[in-house]
């Protein structure tokens, strides 16, 4: 049975209760944190440790699972008492709290690791002391998206950073640059140069947090579309010319054996590619392609022809 359906009957016996004798209320919110168990999960990094006071009893006495993030809460049941920091760690909050019939709860999160040793000021002659030890929280670390797909200009683009410590990051390119650190979840801008050649560039972005391995991201730049100059694109034919996806590429009879041919759209993605030998014609399609300007290059192995190509709705 979960938690959340004895929460639920535990306020439907609530309702019909009048609480008139606080010692059988006290005795029936005690089995129902029994039965919920000592430790309630409050989310996915962070947990909820219970701990009841009554008299002259802190129970449990000791908590050893806690983390750094975790929330420890005191439930009175009966009796007027304290919870009352005695010896903390370095830079955790101190406290004093009441709990009685007026201040039934308290609720204190763990923010450094070490040990907590807790008091109920009017009852610690009796023996009514309390204590937790808090354990660094494990390091988290995880960066979206893998790949970011930008343009051949000049501009900026983030990924998304989601942890629970300082982390750094760099980039192996120098046309990439990025926010070299940041503590906690945050963002990544990446900054990027304009790419003016034909070909697309990745850069990869490392992420580091001490105590995992680094986490790596790229940065993938289309080419340019016109880095390349026009002026042999006589060389080139290519018909028809606008078409809704099919054509045919005529190339010079001077080709070395082995050529390339891509197409490129306007953002420098290569939309199509293929190696060329032996022929003069060759039927390209397109056909799924979306309507718009391309570019054709066709690589030699000495120089890149370079022609505008037109597809139509």
């Amino acid at each position: 049975m979960s938690n959340i359906i004895l929460y639920l009957c535990f306020y439907l016996v609530l309702i019909n209760f009048k609480i008139q004798d606080m010692k059988k209320f006290a005795h029936i919110f005690s089995a129902f944190i029994i039965i919920c168990g000592m430790s309630v999960p409050g989310n996915t990094f962070a947990t909820k440790h219970t701990v009841l006071t009554g008299n002259y009893f802190f129970n449990p006495a000791h908590i050893s699972n806690v983390t750094v993030g975790d929330t420890i809460l005191w439930v009175w049941q009966a009796g007027s008492h304290t919870t009352t920091s005695s010896t903390i760690p370095a830079g955790a909050a101190s406290w004093d709290e009441l709990l009685n019939s007026s201040h039934t709860t308290y609720e204190y999160k763990v923010t450094e690791p070490g040990s907590y040793n807790y008091v109920c000021t009017p009852h610690a002659g009796m023996g009514m002391v309390g204590s937790f030890t808090a354990a660094a929280a494990s390091p988290t670390l995880s960066v979206t998206p893998s790949n970011q797909n930008v343009s051949a200009n000049a501009g900026s683009t983030s990924f998304n950073v989601i942890s629970n410590s300082t982390w750094t990051a760099g980039s192996d390119l120098p046309w990439c640059t990025v926010t070299v650190s940041g503590s906690g979840n945050g963002t990544i801008q990446a900054n990027y140069t304009e790419n003016t050649t034909f070909d697309p560039r990745i850069a990869t972005i490392t992420i580091s947090v001490t105590g995992l391995a680094p986490i790596a991201v790229t940065l993938t730049q289309g080419a340019s579309a016109v880095g390349i100059p026009d002026r042999q694109a006589g060389s080139l034919l290519i018909y028809p010319n606008p078409t809704s996806g099919n054509f045919t590429l005529v190339l010079p009879g001077d080709l070395p054996e082995e050529s390339s041919v891509k197409v490129y759209d306007m953002d420098g993605r290569v939309v199509y590619e293929k190696l060329l030998a032996g022929k003069i014609e060759y039927p390209i399609n397109l056909s799924e392609a979306h309507a718009g300007t391309y570019f054709i290059r066709l690589h030699n192995g000495i120089n890149n022809l370079v022609q505008r190509l037109v597809i139509t709705p």
